[in-house]
């Protein structure tokens, strides 16, 4: 009886391990895994945008609230200054107003571009080189701008010469 148990096992060589059954768990355990894998990417990609999306909003709202402070202060405590410093700041789309907050406690102020500091010409440290050349010559205008007081962070976008 011992020899027929022995026997009675798998042969050496045998596929009978090999089932269908054992195929088909193997082929859903390597799609499970694979569809884990997409959807852990898909949500991680989805994560780092909202990050991405979160840090820009904030750092927009960071520097319209240092705008607002710049108008604010800009204004020398005259309210229809400062209002109007703020509608422009709104309709050049720095600033958003979307609740209405700032129209709402402006009134009628018109919107219009706030007067630069007065000693802000003095910081630009302008200088000038004139090249003469055959039948034109060349001017070289080099020259710093001043960040405006009490917003480190604003970038100029666009700085239009004009020449006459």
């Amino acid at each position: 009886m011992a020899a027929t148990d022995r026997n009675q096992g798998p042969r050496r060589g045998s596929r009978s391990w090999l089932t269908p059954a054992v195929i088909c768990c193997a082929v859903i355990s390597l799609i499970s895994v694979l569809i884990a894998a997409w959807m852990n990417n898909r949500a991680n990609a989805q994560l780092e945008r909202s990050k991405a999306a979160d840090a820009e909003r904030l750092e927009r709202a960071k520097d319209e609230e240092s705008l607002i402070l710049w108008y604010v202060q800009n204004g020398r405590g005259d309210p229809d200054r400062i209002c109007s410093g703020l509608l422009f700041a709104i309709t050049l789309g720095q600033v958003h107003d979307d609740q209405g907050t700032i129209r709402g406690r402006c009134g009628s102020a018109s919107a219009s571009a706030p007067q630069p500091v007065a000693d802000w010409h003095r910081q630009m440290n302008v200088k000038v080189a004139r090249s003469d050349l055959e039948t034109q010559y060349q001017l070289q205008v080099d020259f710093t701008v001043p960040t405006p007081p009490n917003l480190p962070s604003y970038k100029f976008d666009i700085i239009t010469v004009y020449v006459t």
